[in-house]
């Protein structure tokens, strides 16, 4: 699901009306591009922790039973009342337990994601600097037809490149892509459809290039929580890798989730630049990956 505001204002649309949203293939051809080497697989982030700038909650299935229907404003309840899917009901309960265990006291409702009995919230800090732009998203993998739904909603190359994969592998792609692409949007307050068309990643080859339509600097992350679940975050404005505290709840443990892919930029590169920049060799940031 698109990360949201509990607000009024929903910037995206929704993951469950992705069929009906896209009649047609959105292409885009002579994109900018960025090669970074990699293949798309899952390893465990084992870098030395670094001072957090930024706090990521994820509130596991097990966070529905501390909900509270008294505890919701007027609206929240208002919207209660009116899902009737079982599912979507239990995806409300699990993020706002989640907002009504961290105690939330600010003045605008937080950014939340939800999908598949799983939520996601998080709060920048200051150190993470006054002029940046955030945004994630969360989705947990449904039995779908991952390859006809990249060629109407992602550009040509993008769904050949799912196209050159295993099963399992065009799923993790699928779900990587979707989660980055609705992550950026968020970020950079687009659309959710301007978004699938003008950010481009395509992986091949141990190879990614990467479009996203802004020439600030940037840090992108997709996580693996669980199998069959996937967590993009989008930081623009600042170079280098992201430096979050990771979180789940209602444990309230610390965690390490594993890594899909990783890609920085500093601010040196421009939208038409290859990036990493010939003979950057190991300096550059790349996807990792472990997996099927």
């Amino acid at each position: 699901m698109v990360s949201h505001h509990p607000g009024p204002e929903t910037v995206l649309t929704p993951w469950f009306g992705i069929e009906r949203v896209f009649a047609r293939r959105i292409a885009s051809a002579n994109y900018d591009v960025r090669i970074m080497s990699g293949n798309l697989k899952v390893e465990a982030d084992a870098s030395d922790p670094a001072p957090a700038d930024i706090d990521l909650w994820l509130a596991t299935p097990e966070a529905a039973a501390a909900f509270r229907a008294d505890a919701l404003g007027s609206t929240d309840r208002t919207r209660y009342e009116r899902i009737r899917s079982e599912r979507r009901r239990r995806d409300f309960q699990v993020s706002r337990a989640l907002l009504q265990g961290l105690n939330n006291e600010a003045p605008a409702p937080p950014p939340l994601s939800h999908s598949g009995g799983y939520a996601c919230t998080a709060r920048i800090k200051a150190s993470a600097g006054s002029d940046v732009a955030f945004g994630f998203d969360l989705e947990a993998h449904r039995t779908r037809e991952e390859l006809t739904l990249a060629r109407l909603a992602f550009t040509e190359d993008e769904a050949e490149s799912i196209e050159e994969g295993t099963a399992a592998e065009r799923e993790r792609l699928f779900y990587a892509l979707w989660t980055l692409k609705a992550a950026v949007a968020r970020a950079l307050r687009l659309p959710l459809l301007d978004a699938l068309r003008e950010c481009v990643f395509v992986q091949r080859a141990g190879e990614w290039r990467v479009r996203i339509p802004t020439d600030a600097p940037c840090s992108l992350t997709v996580f693996e929580p669980r199998p069959a679940l996937t967590l993009a975050v989008a930081l623009i404005g600042r170079p280098g890798p992201l430096n979050m505290r990771l979180q789940e709840w209602p444990s309230g443990a610390e965690v390490r989730w594993p890594i899909v892919a990783q890609v920085s930029r500093d601010s040196r590169g421009g939208r038409g630049d290859l990036y990493p920049p010939e003979g950057a060799g190991a300096g550059a940031r790349a996807p990792r990956a472990t997996g099927p």
